[in-house]
């Protein structure tokens, strides 16, 4: 670690998806993160498009030339101006560095179609750079969690805007309030676990068709579990957190039991860091063993997690009740509603109850809030 203004922490994944690895696909994520100035740290990840043959190329040249650029021309006193100049820079530059690699290979430029997403973070403040379908987000100085960008798609609403689709559709900003740690995700991760279908709704069936509808409630329980420095990285209980992290963000789970029970106590004492340990145990309460980090395990898309954090940061803490977990049966019982208005006139039946999306099985026991899902308990 330099000698920055602040104790930074920082990790990174990149991970192998289920589905690659089932039809023998290489991890077409890629990430780097660190120390790039004296008191100035980057984050970088790129998820190679799918469809293309060699996104995985691709996607490690973007990274490594995005790094490069930034090593050689970025300084930490820099206004927010000029760093974000220097992104925008760096962008042209790897994307000029696949270009000639294509050139050389006399291959098809659409082969190599990457994302590309970095944050500059200095203890405080973060300037980032967007393009693609992953995602941003930032823990602030006042605990809250927030999406900082939102995934960019094609026309169609479901393809994704490369790197390739040039600086016309690329995003650069400086986030406007003081932050204490963020985290960078590919797709995969940010569907799924971060920003997870439930959780944003549409009021009305009209809203499912508004192209412009975003994404903006973040699953808590999974964000304070990978940017509060006080779950896991400065878990004193634990011996390596960084192998800590990639086990559950792997998402094989060996005995699911006693993998909830390590995730609940890394989640407490991550809350005693801002509230006393009767709070944290409220809060703790509220989760179940039913949907708390557990998509990752029905995540089947490389998944990419990087995150810096400042250890120094001084919290403004919310009010306990931001943390409780989701009413999820309430949630998947709007879900219900709005795809089957007609169908749906009164309370359910507990035998009537719907099942949550990819957490469902014979196994299933009814959590807390009364919907019924598949419990990590399984034998």
């Amino acid at each position: 670690m330099g000698e920055g203004a602040y104790d930074m922490l920082s990790y990174g994944f990149s991970i192998k998806g289920k589905a690659h690895i089932k039809t023998g696909v290489v991890c077409q994520d890629a990430n780097m993160h660190g120390e790039i100035a004296p008191g100035l740290y980057i984050g970088v990840a790129a998820d190679g498009v799918g469809s293309a043959r060699h996104s995985d190329i691709a996607s490690g040249l973007a990274t490594e030339k995005l790094v490069k650029y930034l090593e050689n021309h970025i300084q930490s006193d820099y206004s927010v101006e000029e760093k974000m100049a220097c992104l925008k820079a760096g962008y042209r530059y790897a994307e000029k560095a696949i270009e000639e690699y294509v050139k050389d290979c006399d291959d098809m430029l659409n082969e190599y179609d990457t994302t590309l997403h970095v944050v500059l973070y200095d203890g405080r403040t973060v300037i980032y750079g967007h393009a693609g379908d992953g995602g941003i987000l930032v823990r602030t100085m006042s605990g809250e969690t927030k999406v900082v960008t939102f995934p960019q798609k094609g026309s169609d609403g479901v393809s994704v805007m490369p790197l390739r689709a040039g600086e016309k559709s690329w995003k650069f900003g400086c986030f406007p309030e003081r932050v204490a740690a963020v985290m960078l995700v590919t797709d995969g991760m940010l569907e799924r676990v971060v920003l997870p279908h439930l959780l944003n709704l549409p009021t009305t069936r009209e809203e499912i068709q508004n192209p412009d509808r975003r994404k903006t409630n973040v699953y808590l329980s999974a964000t304070e579990f990978f940017m509060n420095p006080y779950c896991v990285l400065g878990n004193k209980n634990l011996q390596d957190p960084i192998d800590l992290y990639h086990y559950y963000i792997n998402g094989e789970f060996l005995d699911p039991e006693q993998d909830w029970k390590l995730y609940l106590d890394c989640m407490h004492r991550g809350y005693e860091s801002l509230y006393d340990a009767a709070t944290a145990d409220r809060i703790c309460e509220t989760m179940t063993a039913s949907v708390p980090l557990w998509n990752i395990e029905d995540t089947t898309d490389d998944k990419t997690v990087v995150c810096l954090i400042n250890e120094d940061a001084k919290i403004d803490v919310p009010s306990p009740e931001y943390f409780h977990e989701p009413d999820w049966a309430k949630l998947r019982k709007h879900y219900e509603h709005l795809l089957y208005p007609a169908g749906f006139g009164g309370e359910l039946s507990a035998d009537e109850q719907p099942q949550a999306e990819d957490h469902a099985g014979d196994d299933g026991k009814s959590s807390k809030k009364g919907g019924f899902f598949k419990s990590v308990f399984r034998k």
